[in-house]
């Protein structure tokens, strides 16, 4: 998991081929929300209909989310403040 929460480290351990695809700030929202489905107590995990309506704003339209991606080169960001906010209710177990 420290890959997950380090934004150094998050940029290595992405897919080769959608890697150059995908904006960085979406990237770390992301994790953030894949942080939150694997903590150790599961009290603590999101329900999984949160973790879906916090992910559809990341996928784009042509697949099935409400993401409009424009042809813009990915914009590098430095923190972690747009990240989509969960309580903590029941688990998202995957």
């Amino acid at each position: 998991m420290p890959q997950l929460t380090d934004r150094e480290k998050l940029p290595t351990i992405i897919d080769p081929m959608i890697k150059g695809t995908m904006n960085l700030k979406h990237l770390y929202q992301v994790a953030a929300v894949a942080v939150l489905c694997v903590q150790p107590e599961p009290s603590y995990r999101p329900l999984i209909a949160d973790v879906v309506h916090s992910l559809i704003p990341l996928v784009p339209v042509e697949l099935g989310g409400t993401l409009k991606v424009s042809h813009a080169p990915p914009v590098e960001m430095k923190s972690f403040d747009a990240v989509p906010t969960l309580l903590p209710t029941q688990n998202c177990d995957l």
